[in-house]
């Protein structure tokens, strides 16, 4: 989707029937494109007993595989309500890395029982400017 900006003079753009000052607009835009290439996977389990130690980081490490996880994609994880002390008292990381066919979940400490998420899979390719 694309939105037409008019230029209304004297420092006004109009956005649809709205009218902002052009000063203020930073930057509107809708890419269809990365939603065309999204899967949502919901009410997935990441089982407590899947946990691994890597004594090199001191993190412990989840794969979660997926055939659509490439290096080119970003993960967005949202733990389901049940699941919230779980993960505040593991303190996983917000980061992930994805690899080809999986990806790499961290945590500070062992979560203590199984993990409930909902996982947006988003395909993405980065544009130089």
């Amino acid at each position: 989707m694309l939105y037409i900006i008019k230029n209304l003079g004297k420092g006004k753009i109009g956005l649809g029937e709205r009218q902002v000052n052009a000063e203020s607009l930073i930057l509107v835009e809708k890419d269809p494109v990365i939603q065309e290439f999204s899967t949502r996977l919901k009410n997935q389990t990441l089982i407590a007993a899947n946990w691994i130690f890597n004594a090199a980081t001191g993190l412990w490490e989840y794969e979660f595989p997926h055939v659509e996880i490439t290096v080119n994609t970003e993960l967005d994880l949202t733990p389901l309500n049940e699941s919230l002390e779980i993960v505040n008292a593991a303190e996983i990381s917000p980061l992930a890395t994805p690899l080809a066919g999986k990806v790499l979940l961290y945590a500070k400490k062992q979560p203590t029982g199984n993990i409930n998420v909902n996982i947006l899979i988003t395909k993405v390719q980065d544009y130089v400017v």
